[in-house]
C-alpha cells in the first residue's frame, strides 16, 4: 500500500512537449527509400513499431542531427531521469 501512496504521488510535467518534440521533430533517413522523415511519418509509412524504429539498422540518424537530438533532450531534461531516452537516441 505503501507503494502505490509513493507512485500516486508522482507528478509528471513537461511530457507532452518532449513527445512532441521526439514525434515531429527528431529526423532520421529511412535507408531503403532514401527518404528523410520524423518518428511519426515513419510509424504511419512502414510496418515498423516505435522500438523497431529506434533499433533497426533501416533508419539513420547523422552526427548532426544526433547533435541536435541531444541538445533538445537536454532543454527538455528538467523533468526528470533521461536515462532511456539517451540510450534511444544513441542507438539511432
Amino acid at each position: 500500500m505503501k507503494t502505490y501512496k509513493k507512485i500516486c504521488k508522482l507528478k509528471y510535467t513537461g511530457w507532452s512537449r518532449l513527445s512532441k518534440e521526439f514525434l515531429c521533430d527528431v529526423e532520421f533517413t529511412y535507408k531503403k527509400t532514401g527518404e528523410v522523415m520524423n518518428v511519426i511519418t515513419a510509424l504511419w509509412e512502414t510496418n515498423y513499431n516505435l522500438m523497431q524504429i529506434l533499433y533497426s539498422e533501416d533508419f539513420c540518424c547523422d552526427g548532426d542531427r544526433k547533435k541536435d537530438l541531444n541538445d533538445k533532450l537536454d532543454e527538455l531534461s528538467y523533468t526528470g531521469d533521461q536515462h532511456s531516452l539517451r540510450k534511444a537516441v544513441d542507438a539511432l
